[in-house]
């Protein structure tokens, strides 16, 4: 977290009531992911509410905390400065002495590798803490620049089951943590599905695009494929970010699934919205409630369903209710 950065953010905000996505803090152009986590912070460390308008990524504060945050920070109700830079600089130190723990050095939680500055927004975790990564500091460097440039790559991937390894070219969209692993996820250039890889099964690892003369069309056209790639990393990151997980399948079309949770969890579905295309279908005498999803694996469907075991009745379809059967029998058997 760069405090030039928030500094020069609250004092464009106090001044204008508003900040803009698109617009340049200290001398730079910030990513999307970064400026919101920016936006996050500000909102911690000053209690205030800001609202952002999509179309044109402005963020503006309400009339009450405007005024609030301009009297606490020297300014004016217009939002002209009445006290000189040193006495807002001070201000803004108090401010995060009260705030402290918004401001770690290390913005993944767990992570401490150099290597990771500047690409927090490639990096993404289900839950912390998190382990090392599982490969060099010269290679996840390389790694997490290609991610973020989203360039097309090539690497060997090492395969247990046959022994061997295979070659595999890939658009590499984000890197992600989730049980105790790190994979690197994105879109396999030759089927165009999302793939995930672990990264400690990777090698040979290089660049398949390198810097050349162009023609303004040729240009144009990697341009274009450019954009395309940031929104398919775009959404990816938020069906992550909804799902918690990454063992949904893009090659699949999605099956809809249909559960009943008992009536001491019933509310949880009235309360939250866990993602896949979550549905109330019917609330019974019981108390209870039928709830429909939409899976495109049998694994996604697993890391919803396991946590809620205790208090579910899968309804439907059947193929998901005896694999989540044979599931359980064969580990019951195995524990004796």
């Amino acid at each position: 977290m760069k405090i030039q950065y928030i500094y020069e953010l609250l004092m464009t905000l106090l001044r204008d009531g508003r900040i803009s996505s698109h617009a340049e803090v200290c001398g730079k152009y910030i990513k999307k992911r970064s400026f919101e986590r920016y936006v996050n912070t500000l909102k911690d460390l000053t209690g205030a509410n800001l609202t952002l308008t999509p179309r044109t990524g402005i963020y503006s504060l309400s009339d009450p905390d405007k005024k609030r945050l301009r009297k606490s920070f020297g300014f004016t109700t217009a939002g002209q400065t009445t006290n000189d830079s040193q006495k807002q600089f001070l201000a803004f130190l108090q401010k995060i002495n009260d705030k402290m723990e918004l401001f770690s050095h290390e913005p993944i939680p767990g992570i401490a590798d150099k290597n990771i500055e500047g690409y927090e927004n490639v990096i993404t975790v289900a839950r912390p803490p998190v382990s090392k990564f599982p490969v060099s500091s010269d290679d996840i460097k390389r790694i997490l620049q290609y991610t973020a440039n989203l360039e097309r790559i090539k690497f060997q991937y090492y395969r247990y089951a046959a022994s061997q390894k295979y070659p595999v070219e890939l658009i590499p969209y984000v890197v992600h943590f989730v049980n105790g692993k790190w994979y690197l996820i994105g879109k396999e250039t030759k089927s165009g599905h999302i793939k995930k890889y672990l990264l400690e099964k990777i090698s040979a690892l290089e660049s398949r695009e390198h810097l050349m003369r162009m023609t303004p069309a040729e240009a144009a056209r990697r341009e274009t494929a450019r954009r395309e790639r940031e929104a398919e990393r775009t959404a990816l990151i938020a069906k992550i970010s909804e799902s918690g997980n990454i063992f949904f399948n893009s090659e699949e079309k999605p099956t809809a699934a249909t559960v009943r949770f008992g009536k001491d969890v019933a509310h949880y579905f009235d309360m939250n919205d866990y993602g896949y295309k979550q549905s109330v279908k019917k609330r019974n005498a019981d108390g209870s409630v039928d709830v429909s999803f939409q899976f495109t694996s049998f694994f996604e469907f697993w890391f919803f369903i396991a946590p809620w075991l205790n208090e579910a009745v899968i309804l439907s379809p059947k193929e998901y209710k005896d694999d989540v059967v044979a599931f359980l029998k064969t580990a019951c058997e195995r524990m004796g």
